[in-house]
């Protein structure tokens, strides 16, 4: 089954997730087959265990994105 509007819609974009990832998205019906997919970006909140990050995407064409990662703070 064809998602309404899977030849328009290319990529969703999310923020403040505290992780770098991604999801697929399935079609509903079968689930066998990717219909769309999400990038989830870091985020600049300090937490136990993640670092401080951003990411930037350039989208022109094809993808691009780059991730900037804070050093460990040393206490």
């Amino acid at each position: 089954m064809k998602i309404r509007f899977e030849n328009i819609i290319r990529a969703q974009f999310y923020g403040h997730t505290h992780n770098d990832e991604f999801v697929l998205f399935y079609d509903t019906e079968t689930n066998t087959r990717p219909s769309n997919i999400g990038f989830l970006t870091p985020s600049v909140t300090t937490y136990k265990g993640l670092n401080p990050s951003y990411r930037i995407f350039t989208i022109d064409g094809m993808y691009e994105g780059t991730t900037w990662v804070k050093n460990p703070i040393q206490i």
